[in-house]
């Protein structure tokens, strides 16, 4: 499980809007602050709150299953990078110009990325975050 401790923002019927701390790896290391390599970003999400009371103010945790990670991962870098890859290959062998395969190929994540635009309601219920009191 991914946990992530934050804070109610607002609260409606059956959502809330929690602000969570994004932490990278390195801010536990000892020499974060030398390398300037740590990175802590404030980010606020939807969480569904299954019909309990929250305000704003409360200090929650929120949780999700570490599949989402991957499969967010997947959808956002890993496909992309097989579609263009595998475009800009096929165009090569082809007999395209470099410059030609390497334009179209990254002219088929257009349609793959408004594709995922448009389907970001089916792809949001498959990313659901719980909340926990702390």
């Amino acid at each position: 499980m991914i946990e992530h401790d934050g804070v109610i923002v607002k609260s409606t019927d059956n959502r809330a809007t929690v602000r969570i701390l994004n932490k990278s790896a390195c801010v536990s290391c000892e020499v974060s602050g030398k390398c300037n390599l740590s990175d802590i970003k404030e980010k606020e999400i939807d969480v569904y709150t299954n019909g309990k009371t929250y305000v704003a103010g409360d200090k929650v945790i929120v949780t999700g299953a570490e599949s989402m990670g991957f499969k967010a991962l997947f959808l956002g870098y890993i496909f992309p990078f097989i579609i263009l890859l595998s475009t800009m290959l096929t165009l090569s062998y082809t007999g395209f110009s470099e410059l030609t395969a390497g334009l179209s190929a990254l002219g088929t994540l257009i349609p793959y990325y408004i594709g995922l635009k448009l389907m970001n309601h089916k792809i949001q219920k498959q990313f659901s975050f719980y909340l926990k009191n702390r």
